[in-house]
């Protein structure tokens, strides 16, 4: 900035522009139109209140160039320039010109979180989210086919998003009952009452919209609505997320469903379930770290499908549905187990006990 001739307040406010305390969010590399630089940006507003947080200070530093022929890279990269010289960002947000690879050693190594968000599919390798992970920075990303493929070479697990605990677990414990015994539903009217980190989240409508879709996503999977359009083809399905921030850490889900039997009579079900994130979660984490090491021992790498039991959006190979269905997750995770240690499979078939010896 000096060799620039750039004046002495500006040159003050760089040397003062990252704070490290803060958690610092890092893109950088070639800025093609597909790797989204600006996704970010989409809600200003909501951005510019997760960045100044009292007690949860965020700031982002981009970087990175454009081909030379790619107008759409070049116009990125003067977007986020100019949200880096808004003064309601606060110094929040940092563009680093002249990317090289000697910045890059420094920028893979000193972020605390990697963002990566390309319209799938067209990101083919994702590599300098691949530099991020070796240098223990996660990622905060798209699904990247190259990502698990790099999982499978180098033997790392990979299995799942998104835990599966509250009111998404009631649902794949209950829709099955319904399916198993043929009763229908009308309707299943969902609210969620959170008065933690994901209450304050979940309350900005693009961060609902995503996590409507994956609840709602589990009923269609499960019931199967294709093959029983008298039983499920009409259900009404709503999802209510609400802040409320004397809840704390615990949380509700209370559920009304409308099911109809016999005849067609209308019958219903109300839950309300009240409960503890993180005593939920904490046993999943444990579960996990035990189950992944032994798939890493096993020499089992790549997507873990066996082990979607444990989350709402399960990882799983193309070609192939994810399983919802939480009972039909359970024996698939015995069986395997019960393959790893070269025992029968789990088949409940019970002939055994009546065949003649």
């Amino acid at each position: 900035l000096r060799k620039r001739g750039t004046n002495r307040l500006w040159i003050k406010q760089a040397s003062e522009v990252l704070d490290p305390e803060a958690l610092t969010i890092g893109f950088a590399r070639r800025f093609a139109t597909y790797k989204r630089a600006t996704l970010i940006f989409r809600d200003v507003q909501r951005l510019k209140r997760l960045l100044h947080a009292e007690h949860r200070p965020v700031q982002i530093v981009f970087a990175g160039k454009a081909h030379p022929a790619d107008g759409g890279g070049k116009q990125f990269i003067q977007a986020v320039y100019q949200y880096a010289q808004d003064p309601e960002f606060g110094g929040r947000i940092a563009f680093l010109e002249d990317y090289d690879l000697h910045m890059a050693r420094f920028l893979v190594q000193g972020v605390d979180v990697w963002l990566n968000n390309p319209r799938r599919p067209n990101e083919a390798s994702g590599t300098s989210g691949m530099k991020a992970a070796m240098n223990g920075a996660p990622n905060l990303s798209g699904d990247v086919p190259a990502l698990f493929d790099l999982s499978k070479q180098t033997g790392a697990p990979t299995c799942g998003k998104d835990f599966k605990t509250g009111q998404t677990l009631m649902k794949t414990i209950l829709a099955p009952g319904f399916k198993a015994r043929q009763i229908g539903i009308a309707g299943w009217f969902s609210t969620n009452i959170l008065g933690n980190r994901d209450g304050e989240v979940l309350d900005d409508p693009e961060s609902l919209k995503t996590k409507e879709e994956s609840k709602l996503s589990v009923l269609d999977t499960i019931l199967q609505p294709e093959l029983y359009p008298d039983l499920y083809g009409d259900l009404y399905h709503k999802v209510r997320i609400n802040y409320y921030p004397p809840r704390g850490d615990n949380k509700e889900g209370w559920d009304n469903i409308d099911i109809f039997g016999w005849c067609g009579m209308p019958m219903q079900i109300k839950v309300d379930f009240l409960c503890r994130d993180s005593i939920l979660a904490a046993p999943l984490v444990l579960d996990l770290a035990l189950l992944l090491d032994l798939a890493k021992r096993a020499g089992m790498g790549g997507i873990q499908e066996w082990l979607s039991f444990y989350f709402k959006s399960p990882v799983v190979p193309d070609g192939l549905s994810a399983e919802h269905d939480l009972f039909i997750q359970q024996t698939k995770l015995k069986n395997t187990l019960r393959w790893m240690m070269g025992e029968d499979v789990i088949h409940h078939l019970g002939r055994e006990y009546y065949d003649e010896e």
